[in-house]
């Protein structure tokens, strides 16, 4: 029997990876205490997976530094305003599956 994140982890792997935008490594994704993330499906994965310490250092009621990102980096502004409404872990993360799809 899988559990839920076991399945969106499966999921994860079968969206469409190929946009993988290239982008400066000085625009990549500093995660709080842990490594980089450097394109919308590498945040995908890493929302299924990171501690709720660390979704809580970057999305809380006074900032959403993964919308934020998303924005400022991709310049995509509806999945931004998609996840910047959810709020929640599990909101972006299907939000991005719908967009990746």
């Amino acid at each position: 029997m899988y559990t839920v994140k076991e399945i969106l982890l499966q999921n994860s792997e079968d969206l469409n990876t190929e946009i993988q935008e290239k982008i400066q490594p000085e625009l990549h994704f500093k995660i709080h205490g842990k490594g980089k993330i450097k394109s919308i499906p590498e945040l995908h994965k890493e929302l299924l997976n990171m501690s709720d310490e660390t979704f809580a250092h970057h999305c809380n009621e006074n900032k959403n530094d993964f919308s934020a990102w998303v924005k400022n980096v991709f310049k995509n502004y509806d999945l931004a305003k998609q996840m910047e409404e959810k709020r929640t872990r599990m909101g972006m993360v299907n939000a991005i599956a719908r967009w990746l799809r």
